[in-house]
């Protein structure tokens, strides 16, 4: 299956609206290309954060280690931490970037890895997708709930 960013970015931004609303008083950056360059969409109680929102309603976090060739936003990102949320049952966990970033490395061959296939009007690209329980996450102090 190819996963369009028609498809995908109306679910990513229904997170950031949730996370607005039950945060209002975070700093919206994402229409700054200097953030956005760094994968941050808010800046809240002095943090970089960046959003992820999942439509699955697996225990497991998709995380993308590889887009063509290149780091994903798991190692390109410069948010502090990751707010996930998981539309489907409502859990909101946030994740300490650093240390998730450390985890993968030292942890990367122990976890199923998935290829995923994106486009947009002018390209195609796949990107490679660890997929951690967040069981795991939250085991090893990397993520909470929020």
């Amino acid at each position: 299956m190819i996963y369009t960013t028609k498809h995908t970015f109306p679910i990513g931004g229904l997170g950031e609206k949730k996370f607005l609303e039950k945060y209002p008083g975070a700093t919206d950056v994402r229409k700054s290309p200097i953030f956005q360059k760094r994968g941050i969409d808010f800046i809240w109680d002095s943090t970089w954060v960046d959003i992820k929102t999942d439509t699955h309603d697996s225990n497991n976090i998709a995380l993308e280690v590889e887009v063509d060739g290149k780091p994903g936003v798991v190692f390109s990102s410069r948010a502090q931490i990751w707010v996930y949320i998981f539309l489907k049952t409502g859990v909101w966990l946030i994740l300490d970037m650093p240390r998730l970033q450390q985890f993968v490395a030292l942890h990367y061959s122990e976890y199923p890895l998935r290829k995923v296939y994106s486009a947009n009007k002018t390209k195609q690209w796949s990107a490679s997708v660890l997929l951690v329980p967040q069981e795991v996450l939250m085991k090893e102090g990397i993520a909470k709930e929020l």
